[in-house]
């Protein structure tokens, strides 16, 4: 080769080296100059455009939930075309599928996945040959299904409660090969039920608590064939039962604490023949208690705190003959016990933080307490080496640290443990902040962190540890590809990741060049050059040459050198199973609200997790106001409600639980009301509600009892308003805040309050005693408050109002004589009338309105096309239609048969574009419909023919973006949408783009 040859080869590879570059702010400039910021010079505008692509990159599938079935792993899984459903996975790429797209569409089959700590709260459940979970198909609501791992073989079980709102089946327990689960109908609200995987095999166990109250059944454990829980038959409150499968069998144990109150057992667990639990009762307090099955084997274990106070004993767990578990003294504060079930036999392990102080503050050790080999595992803090593992063999002298992972003061705070062929697997932070993969059998020497996971600075944070077949699986992030399905193979349990080992992944790109990538890629370069190929081979040179080095280069940030990883070369380290939401990564934009002329939202920039938002339109305005929970999980905002010059919301910063925040929209401005639990258990406000310039809420106390709070945004002016009853559904009225409560002597009725205890009071018993009304569907209209309620204990549900007097809580109108009830829903109001649907012949749905009097209660013609979704907007009610039950369509009505018709027959025939996620903003109501042509789009109407249309076409072609989340601020009209590029990001549509009215 020619020096000029030479010369020539290494100015392409320099060239080819520097345009391969290129980073995630290349990419986003790219999007922004293909998107740039909507303006609207003439009447023919741009479409929709996107406002800010928050969290550009890579999508995460998030998947949890894993069981083993057979050697083969199932668990859930998120994608952005068909949301989270089931998937299988034998290990390999091919290999890991959607078993099935259970509820059609983006929809979640699954809705019981944790944002915040990436877990599955509802485990998938293993009986036989198959797994029983509760599942969601957009039809039944949440019920209780069944898969065998093969699309025809995941079926729904039973549909418990018919409609769409689901019997939630949850609590469920596999005794020999009998499931229980407890689930809810309106006939017995929840109960015990049990199956055997067939619908006829599914059947209520018994009616403890008859009528809809139901007995709440919760904590399941069993002994042999027998199961235990705690129950509430409506007469001894909450109480230990057992249950053989029977009606007959079904009966109480004891009642503990005497009378209505109950004793509420929790954390039971079976140790031999025996069940511990904890429970409540005045003498003892809350102490830890053990039952064989008989009222006089059901027994105290020991008065840890003697008298009235409590130890609160929690986190039982027995492994090698014995019971542990964690209690509080004043003298030691919350520490480890353990138990053989005799009084001498119960006492402390070791006082780890010596003194009153807890050895594990604003941490919950169920999340790191596990068994190894007979010995508990377990998370503390001795007040020198931060939270870290230790381990017990039940003996004091036994109780010891196992390693300090994160040397010095700091904590490794080691997350969710699951042992796995005698070895330990778990995450754990080091001193660079990254929660990483670790592995213990239980000794120091044997305590090391494993191959690391991400190529960055990104922690992996591993969790979900299930073996399967010859693999380990976990979800695991990655810079590249976030959150996804990783495996690591058994084999690699055994001597790997030992601090001597050699280097591995992240050396390899230090050394520069890797070689067989060199050895293949200059000669390849080369050719390109001399043969004047000048697409292809360069591209796949430059990929051999670069592509590796910044796959497998990790420089620390901090000392600015590759990082060494401390592992076997001869053991696999973790590897990609599938990325299933490959190159596209989500903000999912949601809690949209208007706020002084600002859009204030919740979204997911993929780095610090979900906080709280703000946008003006454009790119520069839209900016995260404060990152609340430092770190991934991200605090989590909900409800955002604006009064006065602050906006209210419910977070969790991590420390303090989920508790009230309020934010001016500066960072500086935005903090933590009062901490109305302290600790990291949190009040969980909800239902925030303003009424005469007053935020109310519901909150729950230490003992998860729901009360009534307001705030005026200070410590101060924080404060409880009712205890001893449980409020929800609340609506303001005028300087009122109206609500259901429930409390033991007349159920659950409808209350009022002031904001003072004494003009809080129940309005009236509607069912008289105990048996409740169960008012639902608040809903304020001009100077009322409507809702539907039981007219009886065992009577039907019909249409009620109140104006905010004991006197003026009365029955509307009985549509339907008798028991069987009218069922009312969907309460919207126009002006001082409330529209509605209600059944009054046979099961279908039909148009009603109200001004709150019988007269005025009545059907809207005679043939209804069968209402769902009801808004008002201009003037007019929308909703959803159909004529015939099957072309559902937009449909409008001015409160007359004449004017009640059809707006549009977006899809003519018998499909219909069935219009969702339908808003009221402004005069308009907004909804999305699907064409065969189009998919899912943004809609806008006026009530005319002419004046619907689609207002945004964000995926050209038959795919859809499905929008949503609707809502005005300034002089544009704001929605979540996915263009299939950026993913589920923000977008903003100017007023001033709308197409002109029809009218």
């Amino acid at each position: 080769m020619s020096r000029c040859s030479k010369w020539r080869l290494l100015a392409i590879l320099a060239v080819c080296l520097w345009a391969g570059r290129g980073n995630a702010a290349d990419a986003r400039r790219s999007i922004e100059r293909r998107h740039p910021l909507p303006v609207c010079p003439t009447p023919r505008c741009a479409p929709a455009l996107p406002v800010k692509d928050i969290s550009f990159g890579r999508s995460s599938s998030l998947p949890g939930a894993f069981v083993n079935l057979g050697g083969t792993l199932l668990f859930t899984a998120t994608d952005p075309l068909h949301g989270r459903e089931l998937w299988r996975s034998d290990g390999t790429a091919s290999g890991t599928v959607r078993v099935k797209d259970i509820n059609p569409g983006p929809e979640d089959a699954f809705r019981d996945f944790d944002d915040e700590l990436f877990i599955s709260f509802r485990p998938l459940v293993v009986m036989g040959g198959a797994i029983y979970f509760m599942a969601n198909d957009g039809v039944h609501g949440d019920e209780l299904w069944r898969s065998d791992g093969t699309e025809g073989g995941t079926v729904l079980v039973k549909d418990i409660q018919p409609g769409e709102g689901g019997g939630f089946p949850r609590n469920l327990s596999v005794v020999g090969d009998t499931l229980f689960f407890s689930a809810m109908d309106d006939l017995h609200g929840f109960e015990l039920w049990k199956s055997d995987g067939t619908e006829e095999g599914t059947v209520l166990v018994a009616d403890i608590n008859p009528g809809p109250e139901g007995s709440t059944p919760s904590s399941f454990a069993h002994l042999g064939d027998t199961l235990y829980f705690s129950a509430d038959d409506g007469t001894h409150g909450s109480e230990l039962w057992r249950s053989d499968g029977t009606a007959e069998g079904t009966v109480l144990v004891r009642d503990i604490a005497e009378g209505s109150e109950g004793s509420s057992p929790f954390w039971l667990t079976a140790l031999g023949d025996t069940l511990y639990f904890v429970a409540e009762e005045a003498l003892h307090g809350r102490e830890l208690w053990q039952s064989d099955g008989t009222p006089e084997g059901t027994m105290l274990v020991e008065d840890i705190v003697p008298g009235e106070e409590s130890s609160s004993p929690w986190a039982l767990i027995a492994t090698g003959g014995r019971l542990f578990f964690f209690a509080r003294t004043p003298a030691t504060g919350e520490e480890p016990w353990v138990s053989d079930g005799t009084e001498s036999g119960t006492f402390l392990l070791k006082d780890v933080f010596p003194g009153p102080e807890d050895s594990y503050p604003d941490i919950d050790p169920s999340r790191f307490r596990t068994t190894l080999d007979g010995s508990l595992i377990f998370n503390a803090d001795d007040g020198i080496h931060g939270v870290e593992p230790w381990k017990s063999d039940g003996t004091p002298g036994g109780t010891v640290l196992v390693k300090d992972i994160n040397p010095g003061a700091d904590s490794s705070v080691p997350f969710l443990p699951v042992a796995v062929d005698g070895t330990l697997l778990f995450a754990a932070r080091d001193a660079k902040g990254r929660d990483e993969l670790w592995r213990s059998d239980g000794t120091e020497d044997g305590t090391y962190r494993m191959r690391t996971v991400t190529g960055g600075p990104r922690m992996s944070a591993p969790r979900g540890f299930t073996a399967s077949g010859e693999s380990v699986f976990f979800l695991a992030f990655d810079d590249n590809i976030g959150g996804e399905l990783w495996s690591l193979p058994l084999a690699s349990l055994g001597d790997c990741g030992t601090p001597a080992g050699s280097l591995g992944l992240h050396e390899a790109g230090a050394r520069g060049l890797v070689p067989w990538a060199a050895i293949l890629g200059l000669p390849m370069l080369a050719l390109s050059v001399l043969s004047g190929r000048r697409r292809k081979w360069p591209l796949m040179a430059v990929m051999l040459l670069v592509v590796p080095g910044l796959a497998c280069t990790s420089v620390d940030a901090e000392e600015g050198s590759p990082e060494v990883t401390d592992f076997h070369s001869s053991c696999k380290g973790p590897v990609l199973v599938r990325d299933v939401a490959a190159c596209i990564e989500d903000s999912v934009p949601e809690n949209l609200v208007d706020w002084r002329g600002m859009l204030y939202f919740t979204a997911n920039d993929g780095r610090i997790g979900t906080e709280l938002w703000r946008s003006d339109g454009t790119r520069g305005g839209t900016r995260r106001v404060d990152d609340i929970a430092p770190g991934l999980a991200g605090s989590d905002p909900q409800e955002l409600t604006p009064v006065g010059g602050l906006l209210y919301f419910s977070a969790d910063d991590g420390v303090h639980g989920r508790e009230l925040w309020k934010s001016d929209g500066t960072a500086a401005g935005t903090r933590l009301v009062e901490d109305s639990v302290p600790g990291p258990q949190g009040s969980a406000p909800r239902n925030l509600t303003v009424a005469d310039g007053k935020l109310f809420y519901v909150a729950a106390n230490a003992s998860d009892d729901w009360e009534l709070w307001k705030s005026d945004g200070t410590r101060g002016g924080t404060t409880r308003v009712k205890a001893g009853v449980a409020p929800w559904n609340l609506v303001a009225l005028g300087r009122l805040v109206i609500f259901t409560a429930y409390d033991p002597e007349t159920g659950s009725e409808l209350w009022r309050s002031n904001g003072t205890r004494a003009g809080t009071y129940r309005l009236a018993d509607l069912v008289p005693g105990p048996g409740s009304a169960n008012p639902i569907f608040l809903t304020a209209v001009g100077d009322k408050v409507y809702f539907a309620a039981f007219t009886a204990e065992f009577g039907g549900r019909e249409l009620f109002v109140t104006d905010g007097t004991p006197s003026g809580t009365r029955l509307v109108k009985d549509i339907i004589p008798g028991d069987d009830g009218s069922y009312p829903e969907g309460f919207v109001g126009l002006g001082d009338t409330v529209y509605f649907t209600a059944t009054s012949t046979g099961s279908t749905p039909e148009l009603w309105k109200s001004r709150g009097t019988a007269a005025s209660t009545v059907r809207i013609g005679t043939v209804s096309p069968v209402p769902f979704s009801l808004v008002a907007a201009g003037g007019q009610v929308f909703f959803r239609g159909s004529a015939d039950g099957v072309d559902v369509e937009l449909w409008r009505t001015h409160g007359t048969a004449s004017g009640t018709r059809r707006v549009k027959d977006i899809v003519p025939g018998p499909e219909g574009s069935d219009p969702q996620d339908m808003t009221a903003v402004g005069d308009w109501p907004f909804f999305t419909a699907f064409q065969a042509d189009t998919g899912r789009e943004a809609w806008r109407s006026d009530g005319t023919e002419a004046g619907t249309v689609r207002v945004a076409e964000l995926v050209p072609g038959p795919l859809s973006s499905y929008p949503g989340g609707f809502t005005r601020s300034g002089s544009r009209v704001y929605f979540a949408g996915d263009d299939t590029a950026t993913g589920a990001e923000l977008w903003a549509l100017p007023l001033a783009c709308l197409p002109p009215s029809g009218k």
